[in-house]
């Protein structure tokens, strides 16, 4: 039997809800800038087009995914 573990990365929306995502789906990281939210700190592309603006520095989310290795 083969088991699959997928670990997601909790993040938070602008708006404060958590957000889980898949790391192996993001593409790039991006500051986010003031033309799509104040709230929102980073802009994280996924492989699926979609793009999605959470709370965390870019910083922080690329550390996130480095600690997981």
């Amino acid at each position: 039997m083969i088991e699959a573990l997928l670990e997601l990365l909790i993040l938070h929306a602008p708006g404060g809800a958590q957000v889980a995502i898949n790391p192996l789906m993001i593409t790039s990281l991006r500051p986010a800038g003031s033309l799509l939210t104040d709230a929102g700190e980073c802009v994280i592309s996924l492989a699926d087009g979609k793009f999605i603006t959470v709370r965390e520095t870019c910083d922080q989310v690329f550390a996130k995914i480095h600690e997981r290795k």
